[in-house]
């Protein structure tokens, strides 16, 4: 991702914040942009993909015992 297209994804008048030490305030700032993005990503696509997980190993599991 360029500098750029970082500075389009930014709020007009976002501060860049370092979230750990070690971290250019830039980073500090993608992490925080993204933490948002990634969270809504997770609630919509984990639990399906967790409930897969749980069949195939039911799935196993009874395969098994047979």
């Amino acid at each position: 991702m360029s500098v750029a297209t970082l500075a389009l994804l930014a709020e007009p008048g976002a501060q860049p914040q370092i979230v750990r030490s070690g971290e250019t305030s830039l980073e500090g700032m993608v992490r925080e942009m993204l933490r948002p993005m990634l969270a809504d990503w997770l609630d919509k696509n984990l639990p399906p993909m967790v409930e897969e997980l749980v069949r195939q190993e039911i799935a196993r599991i009874v395969k098994k015992q047979d």
